[in-house]
């Protein structure tokens, strides 16, 4: 089952931009998903479980480095245009 999440990132650093452009970066080198960055919040596309799996080391991975509020959004009824 395809599945789309809404990602918003908001780490509670001064240098807050390097933090999200590595989020990001890091999404986009994952084959197994679609990346679209937006302004506001990005969006990936991909199988439930390896957008699941991906989200999860990806976010652990901003948490362990950083303060952060993450806001996601999972769908499984919108699709990346």
């Amino acid at each position: 089952m395809e599945i789309t999440a809404e990602i918003s990132l908001y780490p509670l650093e001064e240098k807050y931009g390097p933090v999200i452009d590595n989020f990001i970066q890091d999404l986009e080198s994952r084959e197994q998903i679609e990346v679209e960055a937006g302004v506001m919040s990005s969006l990936i596309r991909g199988e439930y479980h390896d957008v699941m799996r991906i989200l999860e080391e990806e976010v652990f991975k901003v948490f362990r480095h950083n303060h952060a509020v993450i806001n996601i959004k999972i769908a499984n009824a919108c699709e990346i245009k």
